[in-house]
């Protein structure tokens, strides 16, 4: 049954705590229309095993629950039974979330960290919180590999701690080039030049990134997968993630309620069919090819092989070819013939 009153986290969320040490304000119970409360978490790591054509042990780590940047599509509450009318309308935030940090940093396994699997580590609630910052920290300290994955600039805030982490990937929820499409599927998201931007300056300075275009979103107007591909080749990614529309049977009335009796109802029979949804599949596929940049098909990354308990990280390889080794997309273009 989905209701929030059953919600995990959600059913024992409080106010957000008034006490202030020093000239610091006391911190905020709002952002924007969005409620802010705290939450005690019962631990910092999950367990994010997988199986599939994503395979390795790994941990989750989400500083947040709930998501400002409410996106009609997000497969969260499907996972966790929460209301979706009401998503996107909260964050709690997980006061205790560095002291379970470091005591489970302490016992154990080392694995690589997702940040994050069930929520945005760089909503606006960050920006006052730092919670994904202090995070960065304590995972760098310990050696520990990390994949962030995020749709805001303010992951360029933290350049000085990532680039202390020695194992590390940094990548973009870019779904679409449309950014009127972004405005309807992620109403609360940066926008995509923002995006597009970030990813250019974690390359510039010298950090793995890649892109997930997913779920997938339809070319609309001139777009063309080309551009598509050639947009993420500019903004230096290494590769490429995509992934069909998932939960379709829950997300497809949401988004028809936001484009029914509008230009844009064609939305809405993309995410339902698959067909249209593989055909781009096939076109992202051949447009990333002809620049030299991977298409994969699973939602995240393969976790860092690490060979010993504490140190022996082996290099992430995409295929067999080793990331470093590929050949950027500038290099790539200048290769195809036109």
């Amino acid at each position: 049954m989905i209701d929030d009153r059953r919600h995990p986290l959600l059913s024992k969320a409080e106010p957000v705590g008034q006490t202030q040490l020093g000239d610091e304000q006391a911190p905020k119970d709002r952002l924007g229309s969005r409620q802010v409360q705290e939450v005690e978490a019962e631990t910092a790591l999950t367990d994010f095993t997988r199986g599939g054509n994503v395979t390795g042990e790994a941990w989750s780590l989400n500083p947040y629950a709930g998501c400002h940047h409410a996106c009609t599509y997000c497969y969260v509450p499907n996972t966790i039974s929460a209301e979706r009318k009401r998503w996107g309308n909260y964050v709690l935030v997980k006061r205790n979330l560095l002291r379970l940090l470091r005591d489970e940093l302490d016992r154990k396994q080392p694995r690589t960290v997702y940040l994050s699997t069930g929520t945005d580590p760089y909503q606006p609630i960050e920006a006052e919180r730092e919670l994904t910052r202090k995070t960065l920290r304590l995972l760098s300290r310990h050696d520990w590999p990390v994949e962030v994955l995020t749709r805001s600039p303010t992951v360029l805030r933290d350049l000085d701690v990532l680039e202390d982490i020695d194992h590390l990937r940094v990548g973009m929820s870019v779904p679409t080039l449309d950014d009127d499409v972004r405005e309807i599927l992620e109403p609360a998201a940066p926008s995509i030049e923002a995006r597009l931007d970030t990813l250019s300056h974690l390359s510039r300075a010298g950090l793995t990134v890649f892109a997930n275009y997913a779920p997938a979103c339809p070319l609309t107007g001139d777009l063309t997968a080309m551009d598509v591909a050639e947009a993420f080749g500019e903004a230096g990614v290494q590769w490429v993630n995509t992934s069909f529309f998932r939960h379709r049977g829950h997300i497809v009335v949401p988004i028809w309620d936001e484009v029914r009796g509008t230009e844009d109802e064609h939305l809405a029979r993309f995410v339902a069919n698959r067909e249209p949804q593989e055909t781009l599949r096939a076109e992202l596929q051949e447009a990333l090819g002809r620049l030299g940049i991977p298409l994969h098909t699973a939602f995240y990354n393969p976790p860092f092989e690490i060979a010993g308990v504490r140190s022996g990280y082996k290099q992430l390889t995409l295929g067999q070819v080793p990331v470093e080794a590929r050949p950027t997309a500038p290099a790539a273009r200048e290769a195809v013939a036109p």
